[in-house]
C-alpha cells in the first residue's frame, strides 16, 4: 500500500500503475475526474445555498394603541414586505427586530419570536396574525434552523455581557 504526503492510501491502484504508465494515465484521468465533479459540486452547492449571508432581516408588527406584537416575520426586502402590510394588515406598526442575518438565521429567528410573542393563532379569523409556524415542525431542517438560531442568540447574549463589563 501507497501512502501520499498527507498519509493517504491509494492501495492496489497506485502500485499497479507503478508497474504500468497506462494504468498510471489513467488513474490521474480518474482522479482528475473526481476531483472536478467534487468541485463542481461544492460549488453548486454554494451557489445554489438559499443561506445568503447578511440579507435577511426579521420584523414584527406591532398595534400601536396596544403595544401587542400580533406578527413576526422574515424578508429579503423590507421596502416591499412593509408596503404589502400597509395594505393587508393595516394600521400596524412595522418594526426591524434583527437584521443582517443568514436565511438560516432569519427562519430560526422568526419561528423563535412567533413562539416567545405568541403570536400563531390560525383559528382566528383576524388575519393580524400569524396562520402558519415560521419552520414546519416536519421541515427536514428544523433542527439546523434551531442551531442557528441558538448560536446566534448565544452570541448576542455574550456580546450583551461583554459591553456590561466594559468589554
Amino acid at each position: 500500500m501507497y501512502l501520499d504526503p498527507s498519509g493517504h492510501s491509494y492501495g492496489l491502484a497506485l502500485m499497479l500503475a507503478s508497474v504500468n504508465p497506462v494504468l498510471l494515465v489513467m488513474e490521474v484521468v480518474a482522479i482528475t475526474i473526481l476531483t472536478t465533479v467534487a468541485v463542481k459540486a461544492i460549488v453548486s452547492e454554494v451557489n445554489n445555498s438559499q443561506n445568503t449571508f447578511g440579507e435577511y432581516e426579521v420584523y414584527k408588527l406591532v398595534d400601536p394603541s396596544t403595544q401587542e406584537v400580533v406578527y413576526v416575520g422574515r424578508t429579503k426586502n423590507p421596502t416591499a414586505r412593509k408596503n404589502w402590510h400597509s395594505i393587508t394588515r393595516i394600521g400596524l406598526e412595522y418594526q426591524t427586530v434583527d437584521k443582517g442575518l443568514t436565511k438560516d438565521q432569519a427562519r430560526g429567528l422568526e419561528q423563535y419570536y412567533i413562539i416567545s410573542n405568541d403570536t400563531l393563532k390560525p383559528k382566528i379569523d383576524n388575519r393580524r396574525y400569524n396562520q402558519i409556524k415560521g419552520i414546519s415542525s416536519r421541515n427536514p431542517r428544523l433542527i439546523e434552523y434551531l442551531i442557528e438560531t441558538i448560536k446566534y442568540l448565544g452570541d448576542r447574549a455574550e456580546n450583551w455581557v461583554l459591553d456590561q463589563f466594559g468589554r
